[in-house]
């Protein structure tokens, strides 16, 4: 049995540092050592697997703070902006050296790594389905995308990651392989069923997509 604490789920939107606090993230990597210090101004080019610029490709910075024998370590995510026409976006010296790009406007495209040169240009490809991810999309009972939707990943009764669905309805989370998770959901406003898919478990070197997912409305409670 799961327990969700406070069931009307509050999720965060906008940009901003978000902390996400997990049980069993120590197996995430953090490579903040590895990785080379910043000196200049980076900029990140995102391309599709043709080598085509990505534009309107957003990308988030993440790391994991001091690790926390109770809670595991705390997750740092920073949303930093778009890429431009080009396919660019430029970032200035700062410390986060892991990111994430997602591309879920019309392309459905994401991207997971480390920033591996100290300034300059660095090239990154998206691809449709990246390892140690789970991806669907969210549709009302009519079949037509939602956005209104408030997914959430947890492992066991800890919030793992808050997801948001892109203008289609589709969205993706990052996991930690081997790794059993809870996918809880609810359309925003009161009355809403909330809804779960339990036991998503991604192999490593594998990904997860659950395709389409009908979510039910306040209307429909019952049927």
């Amino acid at each position: 049995m799961i327990l969700i604490p406070a069931l009307a789920l509050a999720f965060g939107g906008g940009g901003g540092i978000l902390f996400v606090r997990s049980t069993q993230t120590n197996r995430l990597p953090n490579t903040a050592q590895r990785t080379p210090v910043q000196t200049g101004p980076i900029t990140l080019h995102i391309v599709d697997e043709t080598g085509n610029p990505v534009t309107g490709a957003s990308v988030t910075l993440w790391r994991n703070e001091k690790y926390d024998v109770i809670h595991g370590p705390a997750r740092v995510t920073m949303p930093v902006g778009t890429t431009n026409e080009s396919g660019d976006l430029v970032l200035p010296p700062q410390g986060i050296t892991n990111f994430q790009v997602t591309s879920l406007d019309g392309h459905h495209l994401y991207a997971i790594g480390e920033i591996t040169v100290s300034q300059g240009e660095q090239v990154i490809t998206l691809s449709e389905h990246p390892v140690h991810t789970i991806t669907g999309q969210f549709v009302d009972e009519q079949g037509k995308p939602l956005t209104d939707v408030q997914p959430e990943l947890y492992v066991g009764s800890q919030s793992f990651s808050k997801l948001t669905p892109g203008p289609d309805g589709h969205f993706i989370g990052w996991v930690v392989p081997g790794t059993a998770y809870y996918l809880v959901f609810h359309r925003t406003g009161p009355g809403n069923p909330i809804e779960m898919k339990r036991d998503l478990r991604v192999e490593k070197g594998q990904f997860l997509d659950l395709g389409t997912i009908t979510v039910r409305s306040g209307t429909t409670r019952g049927q």
